[in-house]
């Protein structure tokens, strides 16, 4: 009795580790590994899901309809179309000294696009990169944090700096943060919320 019931138990464990194996192969069937999903990844799809986030965050919807109520129903603008003059999004060609908030130009990325508003006075600016064949990306995160320059927009401060990656690609952000000196920057949850926006372009981009 004791004999069988040991086989039973074998039987059932390899058959368990058989129906694991197979989950894991159905996850890599839709999902792929995390280097598959950056090679896969759009930088343009995550550069825009960045700035609707930020429109998002600032609630430029309801200035888009405090602009519209008196506006000539033949002048009127849809949203997307106001979006398109108030916010930027457009690729930054690998060596372009036209990098805003750095003082130095960065290199080591093959591609990049650039996210901001066209509002100048505001202290937000954005990037995407793709790091480089060959090139470590910790050490290009330290390149771009050591020479960014918080006040790259002369009228407007950014007091928080967030440089993180998803493999080979980097999320660069300076913002206003809000603290006791700046109380109308963003909160520290839509800080975070870019981060994960950023995230979630990129594995929602096998689906």
């Amino acid at each position: 009795m004791k004999k069988f019931l040991l086989t039973a138990l074998a039987i059932i464990m390899a058959f368990s580790m058989f129906a694991c194996t197979n989950n894991n192969d159905d996850n890599n069937d839709q999902g792929g590994s995390n280097a598959e999903l950056a090679a896969n990844a759009s930088l343009e799809d995550i550069a825009k899901a960045l700035m609707n986030t930020y429109a998002e965050y600032t609630n430029i919807r309801a200035t888009y309809d405090d602009y519209m109520v008196d506006m000539p129903e033949e002048e009127q603008i849809s949203y997307e179309e106001f979006l398109s003059y108030q916010l930027s999004v457009m690729p930054v060609e690998a060596g372009s000294e036209w990098l805003m908030g750095f003082t130095e130009v960065p290199t080591g990325y093959s591609e990049a696009y650039c996210y901001q508003p066209m509002m100048m006075g505001q202290a937000f600016i954005g990037y995407v990169f793709r790091v480089e064949e060959g090139t470590d990306v910790e050490a290009f995160k330290t390149a771009l944090t050591s020479t960014c320059d918080p006040r790259w927009n002369i009228c407007t401060m950014a007091n928080t700096t967030v440089c993180e990656n998803y493999e080979n690609i980097v999320y660069f952000s300076m913002m206003v943060v809000a603290d006791a000196e700046n109380p109308h920057g963003f909160t520290a949850e839509q800080k975070d919320g870019f981060y994960n926006v950023f995230v979630e372009t990129i594995e929602n981009s096998a689906k």
